[in-house]
């Protein structure tokens, strides 16, 4: 898939696949190579087992089927507000403070296809193509599916806790600096214990942004209510989302469903 097929990925993929994302921590993994493999003739027989077993590997390898790779279009859920519980979301609703850009918030509505986000190479970063692991430290962005934009933060403040605001902004994939973060991976033991390699699924990471240094965060308690946003809030219960300095659990995030890529 080169760059200019990729804006239409999301489009062509037909719609029961994404019926898979109504279950908890479900997947659909797409293969390149299923597309062109042979099977095998059922008269050929097994290939000879050998009767001494391998030793094991004293630097194992991240499971390549569990990995996040680019192009593939996944929903992250917050950890700390209970795992599952709350995914990043957006729609095309506009703030009306603040930037007064796309609203991004966390929302229960984990069943949403408004929680994919598509992973793509950083702003100024050769083109990554579907199907490549991210591996940890990388610089991606998050392109929204359902609206055609970018997660972004820069320096404007949150609306209920005076953090750093998170929003959607551009058109089409195209935006600016403040939508590249980068993967940092929150634990491992590859390799003797330096890190994780890869962005893993079903493990916690955190997306530090370039632009400001801040973490992608939100908290079980900065909610919006009847109180801070109004009678008939249209984001009722929803999580405020922010840029946060702290380096904590409030900004520890899962890949627990998507559609994945791999070649």
């Amino acid at each position: 898939m080169d760059a200019t097929k990729r804006s239409n990925f999301i489009a062509m993929i037909p719609r029961a696949m994404w019926l898979c994302l109504a279950l908890p921590a479900s997947f659909l993994v797409l293969r390149s190579r299923s597309l062109t493999a042979t099977p095998s003739s059922p008269s050929e027989p097994p290939p000879p087992s050998s009767s001494f077993p391998s030793p094991p590997d004293p630097f194992p390898r991240p499971d390549p089927d569990k990995l996040v790779t680019c192009g593939s279009a996944i929903k992250l859920t917050h950890v700390e507000s209970g795992g599952g519980k709350y995914v990043l979301y957006s729609d095309e609703m506009q703030a009306n403070s603040g930037s007064g850009q796309q609203l991004v918030t966390a929302s229960h509505n984990v069943r949403s296809t408004k929680g994919l986000w598509q992973v793509r190479e950083g702003t100024d970063d050769p083109f990554c193509e579907a199907g490549t692991p991210v591996k940890c430290g990388q610089v991606i962005r998050l392109f929204h599916v359902e609206t055609g934009s970018n997660l972004h933060t820069h320096g404007i403040r949150s609306p209920l806790s005076s953090q750093h605001e998170v929003t959607g902004f551009g058109q089409n994939g195209q935006g600016d600096k403040g939508d590249d973060w980068k993967v940092v991976c929150e634990s491992g033991g590859y390799f003797g214990g330096g890190g994780a390699e890869y962005w893993e699924r079903e493990t916690p990471v955190q997306l530090k942004s370039v632009a400001t240094s801040r973490f992608l965060g939100a908290s079980s308690t900065v909610k919006f209510t009847e109180q801070n946003c109004g009678r008939g809030c249209p984001i009722l219960n929803h999580l405020e989302v922010f840029g946060r300095t702290s380096n904590d659990s409030y900004s520890h995030w899962k890949v627990e469903q998507g559609v994945i890529l791999y070649k």
